[in-house]
């Protein structure tokens, strides 16, 4: 059976990296001052507190949302088409 895991180290609760593998590996994922948990995890939305994936607060999404990139004065995106 494949489970589905997120590894973070256990001081912190920083998300280190998720994935899938067989269940006779689960235990296997985390390595020293690390944790595993079964599950998925959205880190752009979602955290770890005591061991359980939980909801980010709205100002903590906003809080690490990357500023936009915008385009020089006069410029714009280019129109690609089939056209020669």
């Amino acid at each position: 059976m494949i489970k589905q895991f997120v590894v973070y180290d256990t001081e912190t609760s920083e998300v280190l990296w998720w994935g899938a593998c067989s269940s006779s590996d689960f235990s296997l994922q985390a390595g020293p001052g690390q944790s595993v948990i079964e599950g998925t995890i959205d880190t752009a939305k979602q955290r770890i507190v005591n061991g359980r994936v939980v909801d980010k607060k709205p100002e903590e999404i906003e809080a690490v949302k990357p500023e936009g990139i915008e385009a020089p004065a006069g410029q714009r995106p280019a129109r690609i088409t089939d056209e020669q």
